[in-house]
């Protein structure tokens, strides 16, 4: 989107360039590079749950991530919300990737252990 608006822009004032003048500035244009990484949004810093069985289905609220270029993908990894973790503790990774291909990353742990009764 930004660069749209740069686009219209430079297009906006084309009759008073030069055609050279022009081309170089549409070339530098092209080749902006957005550097900025997403943001991420409610990562959790750890969970911690007990099961009287050996495994249980644990749920998180999903990790969400923003970007000024827009976030392309968000990879979930092995583990997604909702999946059944065996007791002990697991490492959870979340990666957005952004139109401009910079990443960002939410890991937590989620921690088992087994309730006596």
């Amino acid at each position: 989107m930004k660069y749209v608006l740069l686009y219209v822009t430079f297009t906006r004032n084309l009759e008073s360039l030069n055609r050279q003048m022009f081309a170089y500035m549409l070339f530098s244009l092209l080749f902006l590079s957005d550097k900025e990484a997403p943001k991420t949004v409610d990562c959790p810093l750890a969970i911690y749950e007990t099961t009287t069985d050996n495994s249980k289905a644990v749920s998180w609220t999903r990790p969400t991530f923003t970007d000024n270029v827009g976030v392309k993908s968000v990879d979930t990894g092995f583990y997604k919300e909702g999946d059944v973790f065996d007791i002990g503790s697991t490492n959870v990774h979340y990666t957005a990737l952004d139109d401009a291909g910079n990443r960002a990353t939410c890991s937590f742990t989620v921690h088992l252990k087994s309730k006596c009764i």
